[in-house]
């Protein structure tokens, strides 16, 4: 997804949106899409019902991990969504710092998260789906988005 469109829905005004789902790919294939792109849904503002949010196949799940776990929106959905990306035990760090009273659940499936941070972050307090992990031990320029062709 390209990060103009990002930027358009950013400063849409859906107040009554409750879920989002943004497929945000590869640069390779024009989703160059960048955290600060999706700074005004992260802030909260832009959606104030929303209670999902997916932010999927993405090859900058690390960064939007770390993003999301200082973000306000956080506190406001009910479903995180990452999966089908590049996440790896970095990003799985960051989300052990999520703090949201209404999480109830985290959707990583398809991560390239090692076995401990794994571990760690089924013991938060809500549902996370750590399914289908990937080799972690790839080169960061051989990871892939689950979807890409």
């Amino acid at each position: 997804m390209a990060g103009t469109v990002v930027r358009s829905l950013g400063t849409s005004k859906f107040p009554n949106l409750e879920y989002l789902e943004l497929w945000l790919g590869t640069d390779e294939y024009g989703g160059n899409t960048t955290v600060d792109d999706l700074r005004p849904i992260l802030l909260g503002e832009a959606f104030p019902n929303l209670k999902h949010l997916g932010l999927r196949n993405s090859d900058i799940a690390d960064s939007l991990a770390a993003a999301l776990a200082d973000s306000l929106v956080v506190n406001k959905i009910e479903t995180l969504d990452l999966s089908l990306g590049t996440l790896s035990d970095a990003g799985g760090f960051a989300l052990l710092g999520l703090k949201s009273p209404g999480l109830k659940r985290l959707n990583l499936h398809h991560h390239y998260m090692g076995s401990e941070i794994v571990k760690q972050l089924k013991t938060l307090p809500y549902n996370v789906d750590v399914s289908n992990p990937t080799e972690m031990d790839v080169d960061e320029d051989y990871r892939f988005v689950a979807v890409g062709e």
